[in-house]
C-alpha cells in the first residue's frame, strides 16, 4: 500500500474508533439515565378542584413535602370544572411515567354511579397511590329546633314525614350523599334543597329555613359560636380531635356511619407499581408526622395513611358503599 493510501486507512480506523467511543458513551449515558432512581425530575400533581380549599391545601403540603424529601420539585397544577372530571380526565390521558399524578377526592368513587356517561372509568384508567386526608362532615340542625341528640332528631324526623328539609351543596355533592346515607340507614324521609355551596346552605340553616346540613367544621363553626347552629355528631368512626366532646352518629345508634370527603393520591394506570409504592410509603410517613396532623386539625381533618394494596381496596369499597346509597335515592346526574 502505497504512503497516501496508509495515511487514509489509518485517518478512517481512527475515525471509527472516536464514533465507537462516542457512540459507547451515549449508550451507557443512556443506560445511566434509565436507572437512575424515581423521581429524577419535576413531578407535577393534578388537583381537580380550585385554588384555596381543603383539597388544595392539603395537596401543597403535602406536595413540599415530598419535594424536601425526594430531593425534586412536586408542582400543584389546579384544574377544576365538572366536579373534578376536567382535572381527572387530564390526568387519565397523562403518560403513566410517575410524573403526573392525580390528587382527587371521593368524587372518584361516585361519580360513576352519578352520571350516565364519563370521559373515563377510575377504576380502569386510575392506579390508587395512597390516601392523605379525611374531613369527615358533622351533622348540624337549627338551634331553634327542640332537639339535643342523633336519636332526638331521627324520631322528630320520623314523627314528620316529608316535613323536613336537608340541605346539600348541589345534586350529587357529598353533603347531598351524606344526608341520604343518613335516610338511608334510618328509614327517615326528607327533602334536600339544593344551593351553590355549603356556606349558603349552613346559612340558611341557621336561619330556620332548612332544618339539617352535613358539612365540614370549618363552615360549622363560626355559626355554632354565635349559638345558630346546633351540632349533634360527626360522622365518622371516631370522635374529632377538632371536638373530642362530641359524640360520633356511629355511638348515637347507627355503627359504622361515616360520611365526608377524603383525599387521595392516583396516578394513570399502567405507572409502574414500584413507583407508586415509594409514593405511598413517602406520603405515608408524610401524614403521620405531627407537624401535618397539627395542620390537618386546624381544618376540621384528620390524616389517612396506607400501603398501595390498602388504598385500592378501600377504593373498590367506597365505590360499592356510593352506589347502593344512589341507586337507593334515585339520584342521577346530566
Amino acid at each position: 500500500m502505497n504512503q497516501p493510501r496508509r495515511r487514509l486507512a489509518s485517518m478512517f480506523l481512527g475515525l471509527a474508533a472516536s464514533v465507537l467511543t462516542i457512540s459507547g458513551l451515549l449508550i451507557s449515558g443512556s443506560a445511566s439515565a434509565q436507572a437512575q432512581p424515581y423521581p429524577n425530575r419535576p413531578v407535577r400533581i393534578i388537583v381537580a378542584y380550585p385554588p384555596g380549599g381543603i383539597t388544595d391545601i392539603v395537596a401543597r403540603l403535602v406536595a413540599q413535602r415530598l419535594t424536601d424529601s425526594l430531593k425534586q420539585p412536586f408542582v400543584v397544577e389546579n384544574k377544576a370544572g365538572s366536579n373534578g372530571m376536567i382535572g381527572s380526565e387530564l390526568a387519565v390521558r397523562s403518560a403513566p411515567d410517575g410524573y403526573t399524578i392525580l390528587f382527587g377526592t371521593n368524587s372518584l368513587a361516585s361519580n360513576p354511579y352519578l352520571y350516565a356517561k364519563l370521559p373515563y372509568d377510575a377504576a380502569k384508567d386510575l392506579a390508587p397511590i395512597a390516601p392523605s386526608a379525611n374531613a369527615p362532615y358533622f351533622m348540624a340542625i337549627s338551634a331553634d329546633l327542640p332537639i339535643k341528640t342523633v336519636k332526638e332528631f331521627i324520631a322528630y324526623a320520623k314523627a314528620r314525614p316529608g316535613q323536613l328539609n336537608y340541605a346539600t351543596a348541589g345534586a350529587g355533592s357529598a353533603p347531598h350523599l351524606a344526608a341520604e346515607l343518613f335516610s338511608l340507614e334510618t328509614g327517615i324521609k326528607m327533602t334536600g334543597v339544593p344551593y351553590g355551596g355549603t356556606a349558603p346552605g349552613a346559612l340558611d340553616v341557621a336561619a330556620g329555613r332548612v332544618q339539617l346540613i352535613f358539612v365540614g367544621i370549618p363552615v360549622l363553626q363560626p355559626l355554632v359560636q354565635a349559638g345558630k347552629i346546633r351540632l349533634l355528631g360527626v360522622a365518622d368512626t371516631k370522635r374529632s380531635p377538632v371536638m373530642p366532646e362530641m359524640p360520633t352518629i356511629a355511638e348515637s345508634g347507627l355503627p359504622g356511619f361515616e360520611a365526608g370527603a377524603w383525599l387521595g393520591f392516583f396516578a394513570p394506570a399502567g405507572t409502574p407499581r414500584d413507583i407508586r409504592v415509594k409514593l405511598a410509603a413517602e406520603i405515608s410517613t408524610i401524614m403521620q408526622t405531627k407537624d401535618m396532623q397539627d395542620r390537618l386539625a386546624g381544618m376540621g381533618a384528620g390524616p389517612m395513611w396506607g400501603t398501595v394494596d390498602q388504598f385500592e381496596t378501600y377504593f373498590r369499597e367506597e365505590g360499592a358503599r356510593f352506589a347502593k346509597v344512589i341507586k337507593a335515592a334515585n339520584v342521577k346526574m346530566n
